[in-house]
């Protein structure tokens, strides 16, 4: 097949929707200019039908990089999204730019679970919606692509740095350290809160005086305080005086750093927190009930509870003697019920 008949038919191909919009970042140039087949020194005049250089291309042809960012159609992951990095976090052959799930993969981006509810798709995709009986957004998604934290987070303690993809949190120390979200635009006044994340166990220190617990958690409804600040803790906490298993706990965190349980007891993992552990977790609240998921080795353990604290806030990453590395996170919120 000649290289002209392969890049007209290329043209006609229907290209793939993308639902979940975002701002594409720089990235390897694609091709350029000058593959409309016609080669140099072809003296055909300007405009007149000719297949030469200056001759204007069949309409066919007119348009192989529909989102102009000079990926051309034929192997860009978001067609219609500029997106020159063509980052795809999930590796599900849809460009994280225009992916309804960019954590989770969905190649078919499926998104039919509010049909049964009566409503419209909502753009998040069912391999991801927290509640599809819901119209939800992503509000947040941030795969730490970049060499610097983003614009938005704060720490309160702890060294946190990103590189390589992920966002590393490198301190061991006894002293739980937190990081949170905060861009202005929300007033830390989410009502409805979703925090997905997926992150690898780096160090888990030895036992040592005064440093006799190991957590890894996720707040939610968080408000910075004058200390620690407050909010729904999701932690996964090893007692260093029974290494044999972590457990899963969902407790109310005051500024001062204590937490009070709100849910069960603990849900009991079949280890205890180690290096080289991959953990996905789930954290949400909205009004008055609190949820949280934790999947790892192809089991999965869950908390619940409905306290009445905390109504609104935004989201936070804390550690306690740990260090950690996320590789992305994901914040799904409600937007009717």
């Amino acid at each position: 097949m000649s290289p002209r008949l392969l890049a007209l038919l290329l043209a006609v191909a229907p290209a793939a929707a993308c639902k979940f919009d975002g701002s594409g970042l720089g990235g390897d140039d694609g091709p350029g200019p000058g593959d409309d087949g016609g080669g140099p020194g072809d003296d055909a005049a300007p405009g007149d039908g000719a297949p030469g250089v200056d001759a204007r291309p069949p309409d066919a042809m007119v348009d192989l990089d529909a989102d102009d960012d000079t990926i051309l159609d034929a192997t860009d992951n978001c067609v219609d999204v500029p997106n020159l990095d063509q980052h795809d976090e999930d590796a599900d052959g849809v460009g994280d730019v225009c992916d309804n799930c960019p954590h989770i993969q969905n190649a078919m981006q499926q998104d039919t679970a509010e049909e049964e509810a009566g409503l419209a798709p909502d753009g998040v995709g069912d391999a991801c919606d927290p509640d599809g009986g819901a119209i939800n957004e992503i509000l947040l998604f941030e795969p730490f692509t970049g060499a610097a934290l983003p614009a938005g987070w704060t720490a309160v303690g702890g060294t946190w740095t990103v590189s390589g993809d992920a966002l590393h949190q490198t301190s061991t120390g006894a002293t739980p350290v937190i990081l949170y979200f905060d861009d202005g635009s929300t007033d830390d006044g989410w009502t409805s809160l979703v925090v997905d994340t997926t992150l690898d166990v780096d160090t888990i220190p030895p036992s040592e005086p005064g440093n006799s617990n190991r957590s890894i958690g996720t707040l939610v409804m968080y408000a910075p305080g004058a200390t620690f600040g407050t909010g729904y803790l999701c932690s996964m906490f090893d007692s260093l005086t029974d290494v044999s298993a972590a457990a899963l706990f969902l407790t109310r965190l005051t500024d001062g750093g204590s937490t009070v349980g709100v849910g069960p007891t603990g849900a009991a993992f079949d280890l205890g927190l180690a290096a080289d552990q991959t953990y996905f977790t789930r954290s949400r609240a909205a009004a008055s009930a609190q949820r949280c998921d934790v999947v790892a080795r192809g089991m999965s353990w869950n908390q619940t509870a409905a306290d009445l604290t905390h109504t609104s806030g935004t989201f936070a990453l804390r550690t306690t003697a740990s260090a950690v590395s996320w590789r992305h996170v994901v914040v799904i919120g409600e937007v009717t019920p």
